[in-house]
């Protein structure tokens, strides 16, 4: 083994420095086939680089194993003598072919060495190649970064800009009062935001976010590239913890626009590389006036508060087109750091200082002058209190919400940016809302935990209040957003109104007699069996004071609540005729077939919803036109436009005369006295027209008042959401009602209800129908005879005497014809109702059968005459202060029959005479407000049969 010379080493050297060379350029030609590759779209010439690749990796793989690897062996380890000469040979023979500098020719068998280099250029030469390497070096990174670069790219997902206008935006929707002006909610996901155009946006508000954000944005073309790189350097420094190395934000308008409607948020490098590539694509598509509108629309502005507009009508309570040059700076203070610079945040001081900044920029870059800018500095800009919960009238507002969400569908309703325009007065609804939850502290003591409250406005149907609870708020121990006015409950006697119309429809009347007494009114029970439920489902109803009152007219019963009558009055209308009423009338719930409910429906047996309850009145307040109820007066698309107008809807279900006969029976306030008392919270005074009718159901777990006048009607509920019982019924209810009805009468004051008129034939029609309730059986006699009277007889002296023989109404009509003839006593309901009428009035008025008259045996001849009045000692004129003394007499009747003589002058009542005085004896000047001229002097006569007649004679008072 032998040790390499120091030539063969110097050769060895050599031809390794030569393969590092060779290994470079195979590196680079390998990357540029690469490169050739990726970016080339022929099939056969990606084909032939992937295999010129492979070919050249093969090469050098072969080279390396087969070559490189014996010369480092031979430069490392000794090696044989015959092996040595091998390797010189081949380096001889690679000799010949290079030229090296530094190193003489020389042989290997003469053992010339070779000549040192100077050193100057070697030196050079090592700075040189040191130069090339890092540059061929730097080229090479270049290129793998770049390749790299364009990979990544390649991958990015961009938005289209050709679809920017055509994105969705999200806008929320607008509930507002019936004024348009107070915002009573507004509905959004995350965001709230109303588009405006840029004619809808103050100068100022554009002048002021340009200053503070991007005063060249009229020069570039989407990107300021110095002041990215300016950005990113303090970006830089500031995270490397430099002092004084504050981070600055180097995007332009367009870059936000892009961020804030393209992209998201992230803080990543590939969200800035998207950012700069659609700045420069928007800014061709969209013009400068474009792209600003677009912006002060996306901006953020604390919270949930989006685009400029929303935040000007919630900051200052006016549209951004009249925005001062002050209160616009202080919105373009808000958008860089939006919950920071929120005005009801802690940081109001940095508010005000980032406001000035904005206006100092303003009138750097010329958009305000000085006189301007001292203004806007002297400016004090007032913002609006913060909303305690953003929302009013909540339960209505979810009412209108379910309305709108059936009608275009929930993503419209939270995103479409609609401008709802209800029909709320938010004034009353704000008294409303005091009073029911005052109502309720009250009320506690009596096991009440809950009330409701619905107004409508009569002619129209809106909705004016609607209280759906306490507290819409309250829900940590209580349901406050379940909205009581929508649920369905029992209604109690509210609901008689409706049966009582449907069976005047028919043709009874307020004066007709109805039987007030114990009734069973399942024909299958027993007739003396009063009692309820039993297998057999008995049905025997009593009054809410436990009493029978007997004969009553329908106005009296309706007046004064009573069940039994109202139970008959059902039966008599028809249950399937009340309910098709009710549906008329807007009462929708009662959904079940008739027989589900029975009568018993006529004491609130059917769940209804205080709307529909309300909504019925107002068919009585309409003198019988239902006016559909509507919460929505008309909504806009977030352009303005018009999308929905709300008509009012109305349909006739009674006559105008029934509907009078109604508010004629619950505006009485006479016949409602013995239930409600004279004075009670429905009475308003004398010439004030308000009807009313509570309603309490069993075990008075609802209590219920609604009243109208002919312009509003108020309905109110009382009662706990679990249904349990209170200790006190519908009188609950009256009091908040009166207080919201006092309130309701300032914006509508009351008019009259008219009269109700009766057919021309009433007279002529059965007696019960005109509340006669005796009985039918009567004759005629001559009241002045006694005789039975007969065609002969003159009609003045005919008198009807009536014989006391009641029955119930059935013995005399027909249910399905009460004016026609024909009764009811084949009725299946007649048994049961007849014994109820006998055992009640043989218990109360069996004097009255014992003094029932006789019909006479004799007939009257007709030669008989009325007896005339004569006078004697009538002068022709009196004095005022004379004393009036006269004598009379009767022609053609018996001193002895005449029980007493009453003598009037003008009306008014001066005396009267008995039997055994035949004479009229008054002084002038004791009558009242005595005049001259001309009066009469009435004379009437009363016999002893309670017969009546009279004859007037002139007088005349002169002074002398």
């Amino acid at each position: 083994m032998k040790e390499l010379s120091k030539e063969e080493k110097a050769y060895i050297r050599k031809i390794l420095r030569d393969n590092r060379k060779r290994k470079r350029k195979e590196r680079l030609h390998f990357l540029f086939h690469l490169t050739k590759m990726l970016f080339s779209f022929d099939k056969e010439k990606i084909t032939k680089s992937i295999h010129n690749i492979k070919d050249g990796f093969i090469s050098s793989f072969v080279y390396k194993r087969y070559y490189m690897k014996p010369m480092r062996d031979i430069k490392k380890t000794p090696v044989k003598k015959q092996k040595v000469k091998k390797i010189k040979r081949k380096i001889e023979k690679k000799i010949k072919r290079q030229k090296t500098n530094g190193i003489k020719k020389h042989s290997v068998k003469n053992k010339k060495h070779h000549l040192k280099p100077k050193r100057k250029k070697r030196e050079k030469k090592k700075v040189f190649s040191l130069i090339k390497w890092l540059l061929l070096t730097g080229i090479i990174l270049f290129l793998i970064a770049g390749t790299a670069f364009f990979f990544w790219f390649s991958s990015l997902e961009l938005p289209s800009v050709d679809n920017f206008q055509k994105r969705k935006i999200v806008n929320s929707t607008k509930i507002y009062d019936r004024t348009g002006k107070i915002l009573l909610y507004d509905i959004h996901k995350d965001i709230r935001r109303t588009v405006v155009s840029s004619d809808k946006i103050s100068r100022h508000a554009k002048n002021a976010i340009i200053a503070i954000e991007d005063h060249n944005f009229y020069q570039h073309h989407g990107v300021m590239w110095k002041s990215t790189l300016r950005a990113a350097f303090q970006t830089l420094l500031a995270k490397l913890g430099f002092p004084h190395s504050e981070i600055s934000g180097g995007s332009t308008l367009t870059q936000q626009v892009v961020k804030n409607t393209l992209l998201n948020r992230k803080k990543t490098i590939t969200r800035k590389v998207k950012e700069w590539v659609l700045a420069y694509k928007l800014e061709k598509k969209m013009s400068k006036d474009e792209i600003l509108t677009t912006y002060l629309n996306e901006a953020p502005y604390g919270g949930t508060i989006y685009g400029i507009q929303e935040a000007s009508m919630v900051y200052f309570g006016k549209p951004a087109s009249d925005l001062t040059i002050a209160e616009s700076a202080y919105l373009a203070a808000i958008p860089n750091l939006p919950t920071y610079y929120s005005p009801y945040g802690k940081h109001r001081d940095e508010l005000d200082q980032r406001q000035r900044l904005v206006l100092s920029k303003m009138r750097e870059y010329g958009f305000i002058n000085p006189s301007e800018y001292q203004q806007a500095l002297m400016e004090k800009v007032q913002f609006l209190p913060r909303e305690v919960s953003g929302a009013k009238a909540m339960h209505f507002v979810q009412y209108v919400r379910s309305l709108l969400e059936k009608r275009y569908g929930e993503d419209m309703v939270e995103n479409g940016g609609l401008s709802v325009i209800t029909t709320i007065d938010y004034q009353l609804q704000k008294k409303a809302e005091d009073i029911i939850k005052k109502h309720v502290e009250e009320v506690e003591e009596e096991d009440a935990s809950n009330a409701a409250l619905v107004a409508l406005e009569s002619s129209t149907g809106d909705i004016i209040t609607m209280v759906g609870s306490r507290d819409y708020f309250d829900t940590e121990e209580f349901d406050g957003n379940f909205n009581v006015a929508l649920s369905p409950r029992q209604p109690g006697s509210s609901f008689k109104p409706i049966a009582y119309a449907t069976a005047f429809e028919k043709g009874f009347f307020p004066e007709t007699a109805i039987f007030d007494v114990q009734t069973q009114f399942n024909a299958r029970c027993e007739k003396d069996y009063f009692t309820t439920g039993g297998t057999k489902h008995c049905y025997s109803p009593s009054n809410w004071d436990n009493k029978f009152k007997g004969p009553l007219t329908f106005r009296t019963a309706l007046a004064q609540s009573r069940n039994v009558p109202a139970v008959k009055v059902m039966y008599l209308a028809g249950l399937p005729n009340v309910m098709k009423k009710a549906r008329e009338m807007g009462i929708t719930s009662l959904t079940q077939a008739p027989s589900f409910y029975g009568l018993g429906l006529v004491l609130g047996g059917g769940d209804v919803s205080l709307l529909e309850m309300v909504s019925a009145y107002d068919t009585f307040s309409q003198e019988g036109v239902h006016v559909k109820p509507r919460a929505i007066l008309e909504v806009k698309d977030h352009d303005g436009n018009v999308i929905y107008k709300n008509e009012v809807k109305k349909d006739r279900v009674f006559s105008e005369n029934i509907a009078r006969m109604v508010s004629s029976i619950l505006s009485d306030n006479v016949a409602r006295t013995p239930l409600y008392g004279a004075h009670s919270h429905i009475y308003f005074g004398e010439g004030i027209d308000v009807a009313g009718k509570t309603g309490t159901t069993n075990d008075k777990r609802d209590a219920w008042m609604i009243g109208y006048t002919t312009d509003v009607v108020v309905g109110v509920w009382t009662g706990n959401n679990n249904n349990m019982p209170m200790k006190k019924g519908s009188k609950l209810s009256m009091k908040p009602w009166r207080q919201y009805m006092d309130e309701a009468l300032k914006v509508y004051p009351p008019g009259h209800f008219s009269d109700y008129e009766l057919p021309e034939n009433f007279d002529e029609l059965k007696p019960i129908l005109r509340g006669e309730w005796e009985g039918n059986t009567s004759f005629v006699i001559n009241k002045l005879n006694g005789k039975l009277a007969t065609d002969d007889t003159p009609e003045d002296l005919r008198k009807v005497i009536r014989v006391f023989d009641p029955h119930t109404i059935l013995h005399y009509v027909n249910k399905n014809n009460p004016q026609g003839d024909g009764d009811g006593r084949s009725d299946g309901q007649y048994p049961a109702w007849e014994y109820g009428v006998q055992n009640y009035v043989h218990e109360h008025y069996e004097d009255r059968f014992e003094e029932n008259p006789q019909i006479p045996e004799e007939e009257d001849d007709g030669d008989v005459r009325i007896p005339e009045i004569l006078i004697d000692g009538l002068e022709d004129t009196y004095s005022p202060n004379n004393v009036v003394d006269l004598e009379f007499d009767i022609d053609g009747m018996s001193r002895d029959h005449i029980q007493k003589v009453m003598y009037y002058l003008d009306g008014i009542y001066l005396g009267t005479s008995s039997r055994k005085q035949f004479n009229i004896l008054f002084d002038l000047s004791d009558v009242p407000n005595l005049s001259e001229g001309n009066h009469l002097l009435k004379v009437e006569v009363v016999t002893d049969k309670n017969i009546h007649f009279s004859k007037e004679f002139p007088l005349e008072v002169k002074n002398d």
